[in-house]
């Protein structure tokens, strides 16, 4: 989760709540202007493709995140990245952070698996420093998460899937 404390410098942050009933994990789109004499049609232009991407509800790449009761921006992740379990929506970035604060656990990745009961249920993919049962895993995020983000599954890996920037490939879970 980042929290800046406000948008970054010379961007704009279009919030978008969602009918549909994402909560506190509300569509962000960011835009950076790259000179300060661009603002102005940067503001334009934000303005048009907002509206361009909201006409067909599709944000591509959108951001989803929320903003606390002093205004200061909190980024959580991307909106496809969202899993939907029970009806709750689950942040996989915010069960990856428990997980890896666990002293045995190096590294981890959480996607929404398809389930017959659940719509998705919360699987980890976990790299271990050190041995650790699942139940453990699952103990410890049960001590620092919701109960709807609890992982069902925790599945040990050897390695996860990353791209050449180092960041997580999640459809190749």
């Amino acid at each position: 989760m980042i929290s800046p404390g406000g948008g970054p410098p010379q961007a704009w942050v279009v919030v978008v709540r969602d009918s549909g009933g994402l909560g506190d994990f509300e569509r962000l789109i960011l835009q950076q202007a790259v000179a300060v004499v661009a603002l102005e049609l940067m503001r334009r232009r934000v303005a048009r493709e907002t509206e361009r991407r909201l006409a067909g509800d599709v944000l591509a790449g959108a951001l989803g995140g929320r903003l606390d009761a002093s205004g200061r921006l909190h980024l959580e992740g991307r909106i496809k990245d969202l899993i939907v379990t029970g009806g709750e929506k689950v942040v996989p970035t915010l069960v990856e952070g428990a997980l890896c604060a666990h002293p045995a656990v190096a590294d981890a990745g959480v996607v929404g698996v398809p389930d017959p009961d659940w719509g998705e249920a919360v699987t980890a993919f976990v790299v271990l420093r050190e041995p650790a049962e699942p139940e453990e895993l699952r103990a410890w995020c049960r001590e620092r998460l919701a109960p709807h983000e609890v992982p069902k599954r925790v599945v040990t890996v050897d390695e996860l899937p990353r791209n050449a920037a180092g960041k997580l490939i999640r459809t190749r879970l």
